[in-house]
């Protein structure tokens, strides 16, 4: 009966920690871990690109630890997204219009961006597709710089 008691007691400690969560650490780190899985990517693979250990991953993507904005900025270069992207409408700014855009996108152009991903995902070393993300950011800024 006194285990009972106990798990009761710390099952209930848990849940008041929870609910201590800042929701904006809670809901970035959802869509951290969204995008990493999105690249096919471990908690380990990101931990090892950021210099950090796959707890403190698993810790950001739970919202138990903050992102800094200097590890945000990693952690969306390591992701290949902007970093608004990973803040948009979290704290009711306007980069929610770059994901809408996104989510509006033609047929056309959502299957070019599957041809993309399973390009991306064909290659194995991680310095390699760093790189390739590189390229597309560079080549995204001229095309808008030309326009």
């Amino acid at each position: 009966m006194n285990q009972i008691n106990n798990d009761i007691i710390l099952a209930t400690e848990k849940a008041s920690h929870d609910e201590r969560l800042d929701p904006v650490n809670v809901q970035l780190g959802e869509r951290v871990r969204a995008m990493r899985k999105l690249r096919m990517m471990t908690q380990s693979d990101l931990g090892s690109q950021l210099g950090v250990t796959f707890q403190q991953v698993q810790k950001y993507e739970r919202g138990k630890n903050r992102l800094s904005v200097s590890m945000l900025l990693r952690v969306a270069r390591v992701l290949c997204v902007p970093p608004e992207l990973l803040l948009a409408g979290i704290s009711g700014d306007d980069a929610l219009q770059s994901v809408e855009g996104f989510l509006s996108a033609s047929p056309a152009q959502v299957a070019e961006c599957v041809n993309v991903m399973e390009l991306y995902s064909g290659i194995a070393d991680a310095a390699w597709r760093q790189r390739a993300c590189e390229l597309l950011r560079l080549l995204g800024e001229a095309t808008r710089h030309a326009a």
